[in-house]
Formats: C-alpha cells, sequence, structure tokens
C-alpha cells in the first residue's frame, strides 16, 4: 500500500453551493492515519478558508494519480465532541425535512470552543423530597408516563394552570434519572429555562442540571456540550437548540408550552424543535411529553389523528389558582368607542379603577398585526377569494393585496358587509398606547414615570432594560406594562388584576392561514396570566367583531370545537396539516425573472398534485419576490434536488411564523 495515498470523505460545517456535493474528499496526513474516524471533527481548508468538517467515512486508498488535486484535512478538532450515528442521523433527517444543506445543518451541532472554557455555576437551594399528593388523574397520567420509558412515543399533558402538570412529569424525570438516563426539558424561551433552575434543583439536585441557550456565553456552552456528552449533566433545560446537544444517553423528553411558535428557528438553516424533539424520541427509543393548557392545533390534529396519546389533567388541584373572567367589548357600540387612540371607554374606566386599587395590569397590542382594513361599524375585513387570508393594504399604491398569491384588488368605498361609510386601516403602536396610559396613570399618581413599562421589540433590544423591567414589576414598582406577545407567562403575578388586548381584531385579521389559530392561543395565554391573581382578575378583549364564534369558544376554554371548525376550514383551502407548505423567496438581480425561473423548474421535480401560488411581490415592492408552494405531507421531494432547482433563493419550509 506504500505507493497508495489515503484519503478520507468530510462534510464541511458550512453552505456550499446548491449545485455542489456536500462532501468533499481530502487527503489524510501521515500524523493523522488510523486516527479519523465517522463523526468526528477535523479542521479542513474550503475555498479560501479554514472551516469544521465531519468525517463521514474511514480511510480509503487512492492511486497518486487520483489525487493530485486534493487538499489535506488540517487538524483533528479534538476539543469538540464527535458526532455519534444518532446525531448523524438527525442531522441528515432535518437537511431532508427543512430542505437545508447538510453542511449547515452540522454547523448548528458544533459549538465553537474558546482558548479557555469555563464550567458553568447554577446556584440552588438545598436538595428537598417533594410530599405532593397525586389526584387519580394525575396518578393515571404519572403511571402512563412511567411505563412509556424506554419506549419511543408522543404523549400530550394537557391541562389549565395549577392542574398539576409539573408534578406528573416530573415524576417521570425522577424515575428516568433511577435508570442514569439523560433528560431533555425544551422551553421556548430564555426566561422560561432561567426559572425552572430554582425548583429543579431543590427537586434534583443542582449538580444534575446544566442550561443551553443563546445568553450563555462560548466558553460555558463548550462546557456545557462536553459535560452533557460525557453524561456528567443529567438534566439540560434548554431553548430549541437543545435538540442539538450530544447526549449520551438520552431517556426523556420534554416540550413546555407546546403550542409557542418560539421553538421554530427562523434563520437558515431552519428547523422545528418540537418535530426535532420527536425524531430524537424515536433515534433513542425514549417517550416525548408535551405540555401545555391547550394543544396547538397540529398537536390536536395528531391526537385526534391517535399519533399523540393525550393525557388529560381536568381541574386545577392548587388553591392559589382562580379562573379569570373574560369580557368581551363590543367597539362597534357607540357607548364603547374610544376616546383615545386605544383604549375604549370600558377598559379605559376598568384600568383607572385597577390602577387606584394598586393592582397591577398589563395591556398587550398584536406584533403580527397592522396594514389590513376593517369597518368599525361591523368588523367586517376583506379577504382574498382564493386563499381566504386578509388582505393587506399598501398606501403607496393604494391596493389591496394578498400576501400569498398576489391578488390584488381596490378598496371598497362602503363596506360590502353593513353598507357603512367605509373601512379604516388597523394600526396601533405601543409608544402611543405607552403615552395613553401614563396620562390615565398620572390622574392618580403624578409622579408616574416608574410606574409605566413598555415591552416590545424595540425595548427588548436593551437586556438592562429588560432586566429592570422584571425587577420593578416583580418587586410591584410597575403598575402597567404594555407590550407585545413579548410578555410571557413570567408576568403573571398575585396583584395582577387585568390584562388588556387593545386590538382583537388585528389578531384575528392577521394575514396568515393561522391567524384565527394564534388568537385563540394567544387570548388563551393572555387569560393564563390571570390564574395567580388574588383576587381573581379579568381578560378585557376589544373587538369590532364582538360576535365572531371564537370568543364565544374561548369563554368556556373549548379548544375542541374551536379546533374542528378550523381544521374544517384548512382542509377546504388546502392549509396544513392537511399539506406542507414551502416559501422560496428570491432577491437580488432581476427577482422578478428568476422567479418566473425558478416557478418552471419547480414543475419539473414537484410530484404530481402540488400547487405553486404566484411568484408575487410580498410587500408591494419589486425587490423582493415569492412563490408558496403547497404539497402532500408525505411528497417524496429531495432536499438537493429542491435546493438546485431554487439555486440562491431563500427557502422557508413550513412558514408559521414570519409572513
Amino acid at each position: 500500500m506504500a505507493d497508495f495515498q489515503r484519503v478520507i470523505n468530510i462534510i464541511p460545517a458550512q453552505k456550499v453551493a446548491a449545485a455542489s456535493s456536500s462532501i468533499f474528499t481530502y487527503l489524510v496526513p501521515p500524523r493523522l492515519h488510523n486516527i479519523l474516524r465517522p463523526g468526528m471533527v477535523v479542521r479542513v481548508p474550503l475555498r479560501r478558508s479554514e472551516v469544521l468538517g465531519v468525517v463521514s467515512s474511514q480511510e480509503m486508498h487512492r492511486l497518486p494519480a487520483d489525487t493530485k488535486k486534493l487538499k489535506e484535512v488540517l487538524d483533528h478538532a479534538s476539543e469538540i465532541p464527535p458526532l455519534d450515528e444518532k446525531r448523524l442521523t438527525l442531522a441528515n433527517w432535518m437537511a431532508q425535512k427543512y430542505f437545508s444543506a447538510l453542511g449547515q445543518t452540522l454547523k448548528l451541532m458544533l459549538p465553537r470552543v474558546p482558548a479557555r472554557v469555563r464550567e458553568q455555576e447554577l446556584v440552588g437551594r438545598e436538595r428537598q423530597t417533594a410530599d405532593f399528593v397525586l389526584t387519580e388523574h394525575q396518578r393515571s397520567a404519572a403511571s402512563q408516563l412511567g411505563a412509556a420509558l424506554g419506549k419511543p412515543g408522543i404523549f400530550f399533558l394537557g391541562g389549565p394552570s395549577g392542574s398539576g402538570k409539573s408534578e406528573v412529569y416530573e415524576r417521570a424525570i425522577e424515575r428516568a434519572l433511577a435508570g442514569e438516563k439523560q433528560i431533555l426539558i425544551l422551553v421556548p424561551q430564555i426566561d422560561d429555562a432561567n426559572a425552572l433552575i430554582a425548583p429543579f434543583a431543590r427537586r434534583f439536585g443542582v449538580e444534575n442540571l446544566c442550561i443551553l441557550h443563546s445568553a450563555i456565553s462560548p466558553a460555558e456552552r463548550a462546557a456545557v456540550w462536553r459535560s452533557v456528552h460525557e453524561g456528567r449533566k443529567k438534566i439540560i433545560i434548554a431553548t430549541r437548540s437543545g435538540v442539538l446537544a450530544p447526549f449520551a444517553d438520552l431517556g426523556l423528553i420534554v416540550v413546555e408550552r407546546e403550542h409557542d411558535d418560539s421553538f421554530v428557528e427562523e434563520q437558515m438553516p431552519r428547523y422545528d424543535a418540537r418535530e426535532a424533539a420527536i425524531e430524537l424520541s424515536r433515534l433513542w427509543s425514549c417517550p416525548t411529553i408535551l405540555v401545555d393548557h391547550i394543544p396547538s392545533l397540529r398537536a390536536y390534529f395528531q391526537i385526534r389523528e391517535k399519533q399523540i396519546t393525550l393525557l388529560p389533567l381536568p381541574n386545577p388541584v392548587k388553591a392559589d389558582r382562580h379562573e379569570p373572567t373574560i369580557k368581551i367589548i363590543d367597539l362597534s357600540s357607540p357607548h364603547s368607542r374610544a376616546r383615545g387612540e386605544n383604549l375604549g371607554d370600558q377598559l379605559r374606566y376598568a384600568l383607572e379603577e385597577n390602577i387606584r386599587a394598586k393592582r397591577q395590569a398589563i395591556l398587550i397590542l398584536n406584533r403580527r398585526g397592522g396594514g389590513t382594513l376593517l369597518c368599525p361599524d361591523c368588523g367586517y375585513t376583506p379577504k382574498c377569494p382564493s386563499c381566504e387570508v386578509s388582505l393587506i393594504w399598501f398606501e403607496a399604491r393604494k391596493k389591496l393585496q394578498c400576501r400569498q398569491c398576489g391578488h390584488t384588488e381596490d378598496s371598497p368605498a362602503r363596506c360590502p358587509s353593513c353598507l357603512g361609510p367605509g373601512l379604516r386601516v388597523m394600526r396601533y403602536g405601543t409608544q402611543s398606547l405607552e403615552q395613553e396610559v401614563r396620562a390615565i396613570v398620572e390622574k392618580t399618581f403624578p409622579q408616574s414615570a416608574h410606574l409605566v413599562g413598555r415591552l416590545d421589540a424595540d425595548t427588548a433590544k436593551d437586556k438592562k432594560n429588560v432586566a429592570q423591567i422584571h425587577k420593578d414589576w416583580d418587586s410591584g414598582k410597575m403598575l402597567v406594562l404594555v407590550g407585545t406577545q413579548l410578555i410571557g407567562s413570567r408576568f403573571a403575578s398575585k396583584s395582577l388584576g387585568l390584562v388588556g388586548v387593545v386590538s382583537a381584531d388585528s389578531f384575528l385579521a392577521a394575514p396568515h392561514y393561522r391567524a384565527l389559530e394564534n388568537a385563540f392561543t394567544d387570548f388563551a395565554d393572555m387569560s393564563g396570566l390571570l390564574t395567580r391573581a388574588k383576587p381573581a382578575g379579568t381578560l378585557y378583549i376589544q373587538t369590532f367583531r364582538a360576535e365572531h364564534p371564537l370568543f364565544e369558544r374561548l369563554k368556556h376554554f373549548d379548544y375542541q370545537n374551536f379546533y374542528e371548525q378550523e381544521l374544517s376550514e384548512r382542509k377546504k383551502f388546502h392549509y396544513p396539516p392537511f399539506v406542507r407548505l414551502l416559501r422560496v423567496n428570491i432577491t437580488g438581480g432581476e427577482p422578478r425573472r428568476e422567479a418566473a425561473a425558478v416557478t418552471e423548474k419547480l414543475r419539473g421535480i414537484l410530484p404530481a398534485g402540488s400547487e405553486i401560488i404566484g411568484p408575487t411581490p410580498p410587500a408591494g415592492t419589486h425587490d423582493q419576490w415569492e412563490l408558496l408552494v403547497k404539497f402532500a405531507t408525505n411528497a417524496p421531494i429531495d432536499s438537493s434536488s429542491l435546493r438546485r432547482a431554487v439555486g440562491g433563493a431563500e427557502l422557508d419550509p413550513d412558514p408559521a411564523v414570519r409572513w
């Protein structure tokens, strides 16, 4: 073999051209002979850069004449844990499922290792033994989960706040720990992860815990990665990237607040951590427990189809939990019209009473709304005749347009529903709401600067500001918090007396096929903020569409019948979960011409029954064009072929959040 050169196949952890193979062959230098194995991480030259790569084959032998143009492996990156067969399988599954380059997906699994690694130090109280007595429903659920350990399976553990969901799945965690297994706890937000440290440390011991999210330093992340790989950390509390961790022996997965779309990674390569968790469950032969007060519509559909086992906990068992009152304020009534920019008389009066009682209040605007037209008399909103989503008003062109198919039409001179004098644009801003609230608070407390806070996309950029908001809210110093859905469960408090939805119509009329589902779950979340309030608080919802059937379902927490109606509409108009969606974004150069070319290429590779909607400029401009592809959920679409067909276009599979 002396005349032969040793070579090895490497997958660079990098995006490569769609037309290129994801696997490259490199020469193995003598110092690395017989060392490299599949899954090991190496440093290799790629173009003019040095990148990480993952070994995908055993060493091979080639004739020198066949290796003249090959580059050499630079080094073995031994400080990074190798990828075992399960993680390589997960990476391949993600690349195929979400139409991304395999190298891009692998890059997510390789942490940057700084020169100095710092062990994560979590602070927790002394370990305590739980003395919680389970109810009959809780015992049944805990028994089923305990029996499921060691087998793949998906469970939905559902019930209102205070029904004991945490206690039930913590029993399953105890059993998994007793078997020396690792447990992954997925949560949607960083705040949620941090909030679990103290109770989990008390119950399971701080020495067993670690956290993984974007706020920890690279030095900490590298140390956590290594401790998980070596099996030293048993409970991994993480946001969505936790599914990529190098587990040694995973035995249980828990997904808290399953319906939250924060589990969707919006940057390339995109993925849904909930779906990845279920794939991990299959790879590790362990159960996944989805936990929430209500399931997402997707999970409900899977429960209905017997793909997920439902474990219901119907009643709150904690004495400090109270059912809030839900009041729908009809803004189409002359007695309820808003005098200011945002607040109608009823909500304004309720807020003033709440302030005088020195109880806290939260007012929420939809971060995804705005730009749709609405009749202030009957609540009518123009919808696309083909897609059944709300049309967007583009002021510059004085036109209504569908963001999916590009259908355009003029704004009607009169409301088509009630023949009222005309439609108005729904635009609400958190800054104007904050100013309006400050004026109200100042009537009771003249020195109100610290009594009102705002949490939205702008203020959330400042971490110190967010920390101060949390501090002022927890201490009771802040009376009113205004913002968007960024105000999550972290702000539930006993002194919270009022939650107000300033414009429910901006939720109902969001230009997305999931508008009503998102509205229902968002309103249910807002109601959940009040479950700890003592005395019971009230959720006020301002709307011009008070007769909308969603509100009656919401009052009775009847998500089953609401979802059944929604599924009927989804099936009629060919939306998930009955099909999959893929959005293709084309920018730069001549996007209109490129979009037409991409459309033709897609027609050549998509299976029969697929539908291409567009191309269309999504935001009333012509520097970006979009296609929306609908295809069967089990359609055999090859990821590499699809990426070659779209060239440099951006792919957004299963668009759920950004629209």
